[in-house]
């Protein structure tokens, strides 16, 4: 599939915790890992793990979504991650 202007490609990740928080939307908690990005993307590369705005995500199979640019949120940075 080859990503146009500023969309982004992302894998939904399941979060360990998912399910767990109570009277928080589980789809706000997790994060996603990009698999692919539009010509016009600047500062997310392919691999990143990015928080979106799940509301603006549109579902295009399983757990494969695509979303805009201006809807990611955030680039976590290794150290976010505990690597």
């Amino acid at each position: 599939m080859r990503v146009l202007q500023d969309n982004v490609i992302v894998l939904k990740h399941k979060s360990e915790y998912q399910g767990i928080l109570q009277g928080i939307d589980s789809s706000e908690s997790t994060k996603a890992k990009v698999m692919g990005v539009g010509p016009t993307v600047e500062n997310i590369s392919l691999g990143d793990i990015v928080m979106i705005d799940w509301n603006k995500a549109k579902n295009i199979k399983n757990d494969l979504f695509v979303v805009k640019q201006e809807d990611i949120v955030a680039v976590y940075e290794a150290e976010d991650l505990g690597e």
